[in-house]
């Protein structure tokens, strides 16, 4: 983004004009996640399991999946996270 607004500014176009395009569609963007979201049940420790499993599957090796994905679901890490329900 930042080298696509440097390219909008030599060409001549106004910091403003780039910083309110780019506000924009950031929040076009949110509208497009949020309505892609789907609910999760925070006491359904499989889905749970499933989701971390998935969400690491390309950032860590297939041998710690599982025990980072065990990890990721224990209630002390998801509260501690700030992921919980009350």
């Amino acid at each position: 983004m930042l080298e696509t607004s440097q390219k909008l500014l030599t060409k001549g176009f106004h910091p403003a004009a780039i910083s309110d395009s780019l506000l924009h569609f950031s929040a076009k963007a949110v509208d497009v996640l949020e309505s892609m979201a789907i609910p999760v049940d925070l006491t359904d420790n499989a889905s749970l399991l499933k989701s971390a499993n998935t969400a690491l599957n390309s950032k860590y090796r297939p041998v710690h999946l599982y025990v980072m994905g065990r990890y990721g679901t224990t209630y002390h890490h998801v509260h501690w996270c700030g992921i919980h329900s009350e």
